[in-house]
């Protein structure tokens, strides 16, 4: 029967949660090893995510919430410098494209993604 082939090749809400969830920590680990690659920070890493909170993620039970500090930032002076100025700057580089990759990551499954910072 057709349909039935389709149905399973075509994957589950959960294993596209699964799918979307890993595909993100893997871009924003390729983005933390860029940032300190080319020099724009010393030091990029984030918290560990053990598959127990993954599941209980994809069952709806739990938000991920990720920890990524970044250390040595050498656009941090500039940028307070042109908010001192008066341009509306915001020392934000790595987590825009941080939350942009994970957005994106997750865009077919509905998931809310927000990020905020702390000095």
């Amino acid at each position: 029967d057709l349909s039935s082939k389709q149905e399973k090749s075509k994957p589950n809400a959960k294993e596209t949660l699964e799918n979307g969830i890993i595909v993100a920590l893997d871009l924003t680990d390729e983005i933390l090893k860029s940032l300190v690659s080319n020099g724009l920070v010393a030091l990029a890493e984030r918290n560990a995510i053990d598959n127990e909170i993954l599941v209980d993620w994809t069952d709806d039970l739990a938000d991920i919430q990720l920890s990524i500090p970044l250390d040595g930032d050498i656009t941090l002076s500039s940028q307070v410098l042109l908010q001192e100025q008066g341009f509306r700057v915001y020392p934000d580089l790595g987590r825009f494209a941080i939350t942009s990759a994970i957005q994106k990551s997750l865009a077919s499954t509905n998931q809310k993604v927000s990020s905020d910072e702390y000095y």
